[in-house]
């Protein structure tokens, strides 16, 4: 149990360091990028509030600059010591490039989506799992945008991102 609950700690640990994602995913190291307000690179643990600037493959948007970002707007944790468990949650939510004059959601999801990354200790055992909400292709957005949310949103939608959220959840588990 001692060395289930070091293991949570640290996984809990890897999913606050937003900006190593990419590294836990074995991707390139700049694909996540916690920010500030502002788009300032932060280089500390994500907070709620934050910014996460995503670097995706494949055709960019021009209202994000070529990335996608997102809003961190909860972080929590829960503990049941009957049943001997813990979890911390983060859900974030497509938000807006904050350089852009433009305030329309940078993303190719809209602004009802959210993702939620759960880490879970039961007992003995560590989970990390990613949970996709309201998955709704971004519209609200010029003709050129729309076209590349449409390219990046739909295979999304088919699944075909799940293996890229599967390597993020085992390497936030198991570290580098």
């Amino acid at each position: 149990r001692e060395e289930a609950v070091a293991w949570y700690e640290a996984t809990k640990s890897r999913l606050l360091q937003v900006s190593q994602w990419g590294e836990f995913a074995g991707e390139a190291p700049d694909t996540f990028v916690l920010t500030d307000k502002t788009g300032a690179k932060l280089d500390r643990d994500a907070r709620e509030g934050d910014l996460i600037k995503i670097h995706l493959p494949g055709p960019r948007n021009l209202i994000g600059e070529g990335e996608d970002w997102v809003v961190i707007e909860k972080i929590y944790e829960e503990r049941n010591r009957r049943l001997d468990e813990v979890f911390t949650a983060m859900t974030v939510r497509p938000d807006r490039n904050p350089s852009a004059k433009n305030k329309a959601i940078a993303h190719f999801f809209g602004k009802y989506t959210t993702n939620t990354f759960l880490v879970c200790r039961h007992r003995i055992e560590i989970v990390c799992s990613i949970h996709g909400r309201n998955e709704q292709i971004n519209t609200d957005t010029d003709w050129l945008d729309l076209v590349r949310n449409l390219m990046v949103a739909l295979p999304a939608k088919a699944g075909l991102s799940n293996p890229h959220w599967k390597k993020l959840a085992k390497g936030l588990v198991k570290g580098k």
